[in-house]
């Protein structure tokens, strides 16, 4: 059996009731590790980056939640400073442009006095989420025999916890399979997502393109029978039926909602669909530590392809600006005379997504690579959205093809979506006259 190496996370947890509100300290223990019950009633916990010791979890108050505690030990006036918080995407204290030179990415690491590093006990640790390496077949009790398809497959591969999949029935969906349960990542260590809420809501860290043995399955699919907010959609008639039915699949390789809802295709044609595994048996937040670079995200703003390139340029700098991003932007589009990337310097520091999430290790990677390692689908504000945006040419390195005539609205254009990290750029070609976003790189 394998060990599976996980990256610590931040304890950032709350009090064991539903309620935020504390009695003692007593209260205020999660999974070993204690806490303290503040004056103001709110339960705090260790995190060796905050001046005072210690943080609110995050079931705190909304103006308390993840921030850290004023005042000195067990006492605290109930104030909270964001001294060692981040700032979310679209503040411009939350933005860094010079490269640390270190790509590296894993779960934030928070340590905490009960977790003692001298005794070599890394503390609770998140969920994992994998794609089976193995289908399992459409029928009446598919989701107990994905169940122990997931169960049996993590224990050979080392995996701890308890899995369930990733599959809807009109009594409950897959979303509420996960109910209780919080943090994942992925069996490399990589962070997925924090929340069930943030799953459904687009805000993942990299796709869950991992079997259980840290395998990539990008030219697979996922049987789901689960829509975008992780509820029955398609679903072989809640699995009793495979002929002229239809069933929702997953793409591992893409975020947002493509992974869970990525199209349909016949019942009788799903033996080679894997299937998503969630452990559930742990709550432990998941953050992802950003990595410095420059930003790239995709325009709130749509265009046909006929308003040319000086207008997609301006709708980058003008959406960074706004949104408080610091830096020079322009668009990651295609000419008949000039590749996408060669209006950029790919020998500076990588590009990430608007969650600090590198689109690849370095940026001279981006013009070899075939696939990202995390999809740009942030607006500069920080907002995931899906859709296309314009690319021009099959390749990030060619020089266009299908630019709509240089943007002047004439032929076709080339798109890609932004959800999606496999086959990058190499998307499809569509009418000049639709509206699609843009990708902005940061010069």
């Amino acid at each position: 059996m394998r060990a599976l190496l996980l990256p610590l996370v931040a304890l950032a947890a709350a009090c064991q009731s539903n309620s935020f509100s504390c009695g003692d300290d007593s209260e205020c223990t999660v999974q070993g590790v204690a806490g303290v019950c503040e004056d103001n009633g709110v339960c705090s916990f260790p995190d060796e980056e905050c001046a005072s010791g210690r943080r609110y979890g995050q079931q705190a108050p909304a103006e308390l939640a993840g921030v850290c505690v004023q005042g000195s030990e067990g006492s605290s006036t109930g104030l909270a400073s964001s001294e060692g918080s981040s700032s979310g995407a679209g503040s411009s204290s939350g933005f860094e442009t010079t490269s640390s030179g270190s790509t590296g990415v894993t779960g934030t690491a928070s340590s905490s006095e009960s977790s003692s590093s001298s005794s070599g006990d890394p503390g609770p640790q998140p969920n994992i989420v994998f794609v089976t390496s193995q289908p399992v077949p459409v029928s009446a009790g598919v989701v107990a025999e994905a169940d122990g398809l997931c169960a049996a497959l993590a224990q050979d591969a080392g995996l701890p916890g308890e899995f369930v999949a990733w599959l809807s029935t009109t009594e409950v969906g897959a979303i509420d399979r996960l109910r209780g349960a919080r943090g994942w990542v992925r069996p490399d260590g990589r962070p997925f997502a924090d929340r069930p809420a943030d799953i459904v809501e687009g805000r993942i860290f990299y796709p869950p393109v991992l079997d259980e043995l840290g395998a990539e399955v990008r030219n697979r699919r996922a049987l789901t029978g689960t829509s975008a907010v992780g509820e029955a959609a398609a679903n072989c008639e809640d699995w009793t039926a495979v002929a002229d039915i239809s069933v929702t699949r997953g793409d591992p390789g893409a975020t947002f909602s493509a992974w869970t809802t990525d199209g349909t295709q016949s019942c009788e044609d799903t033996q080679s669909l894997g299937v998503y595994c969630f452990g559930v048996d742990a709550a432990v937040p998941v953050e992802h530590e950003a990595v410095r670079g420059r930003h790239a995200f995709v325009t709130a703003t749509m265009f046909d392809g006929s308003v040319g390139l000086a207008a997609f340029d301006e709708a980058c700098s003008m959406e960074a600006a706004a949104a408080g991003v610091p830096g020079n932007f322009l668009a990651l589009v295609a000419t008949s005379t000039q590749s996408a990337l060669s209006r950029f310097d790919t020998s500076g520091p990588t590009w990430v997504n608007m969650l600090g999430v590198p689109l690849a290790n370095t940026a001279a990677a981006l013009t070899v690579v075939s696939h990202l390692d995390a999809p740009p689908n942030f607006t500069a504000t920080g907002e995931p959205v899906t859709g296309d945006y314009w690319v021009g040419s099959s390749l990030p390195t060619t020089i266009g093809a299908s630019t709509c005539a240089d943007w002047t609205g004439e032929g076709s254009g080339r798109v890609y979506d932004t959800e999606y990290t496999t086959d990058w750029f190499d998307e499809t070609l569509t009418s000049c006259s639709g509206m699609r976003r843009v990708l902005c790189f940061e010069e």
